[in-house]
C-alpha cells in the first residue's frame, strides 16, 4: 500500500497539466483552497501521511464534488 493517491486517467496530460478540463477545473479549486496536490501525467496526485486526517480526506472530496456539481448542473 502507498500513501500516494491519483486520480485521472494516466498519459491525459503531462506535468502539471491535465488535458480532461474537469479535472484541471478541481486542480485550480484545491489550490485556491490550499490543497497541496501536483498534477502528474494527466493525473492529480496526493501524498498523504501520517499528520493527515479523515476530516482532510473529507474536505478534499467535498471540494472536488463542488466543482463536479458546478459543471454537470
Amino acid at each position: 500500500a502507498s500513501h500516494i493517491v491519483t486520480v485521472g486517467r494516466l498519459g491525459h496530460g503531462g506535468h502539471g497539466v491535465a488535458n480532461d478540463p474537469e479535472l484541471a477545473m478541481i486542480s485550480a479549486h484545491l489550490a485556491a483552497y490550499d490543497v497541496i496536490h501536483t498534477v502528474r501525467r494527466g493525473m492529480l496526485r496526493f501524498g498523504f501521511h501520517l499528520f493527515n486526517s479523515d476530516q482532510d480526506v473529507d474536505r478534499v472530496l467535498g471540494l472536488a464534488e463542488d466543482v463536479v456539481r458546478k459543471v454537470r448542473a
